[in-house]
Parts: structure tokens; C-alpha cells; sequence
């Protein structure tokens, strides 16, 4: 895990609930993932968290991960389980940019 300032957080920003949960217990078998996507979470949310929920992102498509095959499972893995401790370079409606990688969202189709 690389070593870099730790995020500024404050209880009411966006994504407050994703956050805490992500905190509060680690969802996978590797504390180190776990540790890393909890501070890959609160950068991104401090610089993102406004326009991704302006976009709409869901907290899943962000933070999610699957219960059982945590790490294999890609189509159920939040954004932030991706970064593994790049920053998101730009960020649309329909992807994060990281880098030259885009990551595409699954749009559903508004009802």
C-alpha cells in the first residue's frame, strides 16, 4: 500500500452511509485491500463525491463488492475496490477515467 496524506473527511458529505459502512467492517478475506480501499474511498469521495452524485452514481457501482468471490467478481465491484491506490482523473455520467483506463458504469435505463 502506498503511503500518502491521509483524505480529509467530515460526517455529511457526500456518500456519508457508503463510506461508513466501508469503515465499519471489512468485506473481504485481505485486510490490505480492505485498509486501501477505505482511503481510496475518502479521496475519491473528497474530490468526486459531489459530481458523482450529481451524476447519479449508486453507491454499489462505487463501493460495492461481491459477498462471495470478492475479488473475482468484477461486474460487482465498486470503483474504489479498482483503484488500488491511483486517483480517478476525470469523471463523467458514464465513466471514471483513471489514467488512460476508462470505467464504464452499467446505465439502467430511466424510468
Amino acid at each position: 500500500m502506498k503511503e500518502s496524506p491521509r483524505p480529509r473527511y467530515a460526517p455529511g458529505m457526500a456518500y456519508d452511509k457508503a463510506l461508513e459502512q466501508l469503515r465499519s467492517r471489512n468485506p473481504t478475506p485481505d485486510p490490505t485491500r480492505w485498509e486501501q480501499a477505505k482511503h481510496d474511498a475518502a479521496r475519491f469521495v473528497e474530490k468526486w463525491g459531489d459530481r458523482a452524485q450529481e451524476f447519479g452514481w449508486p453507491d454499489a457501482e462505487l463501493f460495492g463488492i461481491d459477498p462471495l468471490a470478492p475479488f473475482a467478481r468484477y461486474e460487482n465491484m465498486g470503483l474504489v475496490w479498482l483503484l488500488q491506490g491511483r486517483g480517478v482523473d476525470d469523471l463523467t455520467e458514464q465513466f471514471a477515467r483513471i489514467g488512460r483506463t476508462r470505467m464504464f458504469r452499467k446505465l439502467r435505463e430511466k424510468t
